[in-house]
């Protein structure tokens, strides 16, 4: 005899105002479960998230990369700061 076919034969002896107690604690177990199984799957889809999503540069990081490269005549220009800036940027994300 299964546990299905045990439980069945117990609910069959049990009165009227019982049955409708067990069926709401079926309801009971089954709502718990379904909450947990969803919290599983929302817990294990914020961890792959995190996972994919680069980390952010943090305020700052970039700001004490300037002034790295030694200033001389040929990056005085403004438009090879801004490239070199841009370099950095690049290559710290």
């Amino acid at each position: 005899m299964t546990i299905r076919d045990s439980a069945i034969a117990k609910l069959q002896q049990l009165p009227e105002p019982l049955l409708q107690e067990v069926s709401d604690f079926i309801d009971f177990i089954s709502q718990k479960y379904l909450a947990k199984t969803a919290e599983s799957q929302t817990e294990e889809k914020l961890i792959e998230v995190k996972q994919e999503t680069p980390p952010k540069l943090k305020r700052g990081n970039l700001s004490r990369l300037r002034g790295i490269a030694k200033s001389s005549a040929a990056t005085d220009d403004s438009d090879s700061k801004d490239d070199y800036v841009s370099y950095l940027t690049e290559k710290y994300k």
